[in-house]
């Protein structure tokens, strides 16, 4: 009967677990969804109950893709869960949406940066602090990937970092005990080792504490 598969649609869309681990599970019931969704379609006066079901079914499939991306991204399954769990938790306290947060942490780990030693948070805040769009905040982040090189620091990208809104040599130099000239030196003259992107970060991190909490509300 039509209330049957209305009634099954509903159990169906309650059961659907966005954020378990049975991801083989989640996708059958989706596919349910999506049989229910076709026969709902076709009456009218369910319009409204159907349209809420394909909002159940987007989400899940866009989640299912996002624990793939993370899997792939991290090296395994229960890595990628494990990750997207705790940016998950992340994302809960910024003002960000959840999608925006995950592409940016899965961009970090590419460019090889951990986004979970405290890095995407610093990011995230200096967003906040400096009104970066998704677009700037995914630029900070190729740019931290490109300063990284394997003999040292690049300084031309070091420069596109703080026309990011990263007070850089500042940062570094505050960091190391000298000054942000003796920093600008040392990058310049490839003096300057790959551990200090780490350190960049890091200091960023202190620097913009809380911004994008603040921002939150």
């Amino acid at each position: 009967s039509m209330s049957g598969v209305a009634s099954r649609a509903a159990q169906l869309a309650s059961s659907v677990n966005l954020a378990g681990k049975e991801s083989a599970e989640t996708t059958t019931k989706l596919g349910g969804l999506k049989e229910a969704l076709a026969v709902l379609a076709s009456f009218e006066g369910l319009s409204k109950l159907a349209e809420g079901l394909k909002d159940v079914v987007e989400a899940g499939e866009k989640f299912d893709d996002l624990k793939k991306r993370f899997s792939t991204a991290f090296g395994g399954l229960e890595e990628g869960e494990k990750a997207l769990e705790q940016v998950r938790d992340l994302a809960k306290n910024v003002p960000n949406s959840f999608e925006d947060v995950s592409d940016a942490a899965i961009a970090l780990k590419k460019a090889g940066i951990d986004p979970l030693n405290g890095s995407l948070q610093a990011l995230l805040d200096n967003a906040a602090a400096n009104n970066q769009s998704q677009e700037q905040l995914m630029k900070t982040i190729d740019d931290l990937g490109k300063a990284s090189v394997k003999d040292g620091v690049n300084i031309k990208t070091l420069v596109a970092l703080t026309e990011d809104g990263i007070p850089v040599f500042d940062l570094l130099g505050k960091a190391m005990g000298v000054s942000a000239d003796r920093v600008r030196e040392l990058a310049n003259s490839g003096q300057l080792g790959a551990n200090a992107i780490g350190l960049l970060v890091t200091s960023l991190g202190q620097l913009r504490a809380g911004s994008a909490a603040d921002e939150l509300g």
